[in-house]
């Protein structure tokens, strides 16, 4: 056993990480509780094909996170579009942003309900913007130039 103990210590050092190998050798003991045959290299490959399966999982996620945060981006452009063509059929932006769907805005869509979006018409323009997943905020303001 304590050959066992040295070859073990060897093995992790090697690998330089000892929060990692304290999570091993302690899981290791809870499996071994149950099961006395339990084989501790056998345990690490299990928990490491754990690990990689968890952090392809997370990178899933993510990437499923920034697709959304895109096609939230791309209609906030859209609404802006919808208001600028509002604009130059009534010469003013509304008031409220919900007089752009049907006409100039797809009733189907969902960027208007997103937590996170707004729209504040100004003294001379409006600022729209969205708050994405990761805390981004993503604004789109329209200032119109003077008139003479």
């Amino acid at each position: 056993m304590f050959f066992k103990l040295i070859k073990i210590i060897i093995f992790i050092s090697a690998m330089g990480s000892v929060p990692l190998s304290f999570h091993w050798y302690e899981g290791y003991q809870e499996v071994k509780k149950e099961n006395k045959d339990a084989s501790f290299w056998e345990y690490i490959k299990d928990d490491t094909k754990r690990m990689e399966k968890s952090i392809k999982e997370n990178n899933l996620l993510k990437k499923a996170m920034e697709a959304r945060n895109l096609i939230k981006k791309i209609a906030l452009n859209k609404v802006g579009e919808a208001l600028e063509l509002y604009y130059l059929d009534h010469g003013k932006y509304p008031f409220q942003i919900s007089e752009i769907v049907g006409e100039y805005l797809s009733s189907e869509s969902k960027i208007l309900e997103e937590p996170g979006f707004y729209y504040q018409q100004t003294f001379n323009g409006y600022e729209l913007g969205i708050k994405l997943e990761n805390g981004e905020v993503v604004k789109i303001n329209k200032v119109l130039p003077p008139k003479f």
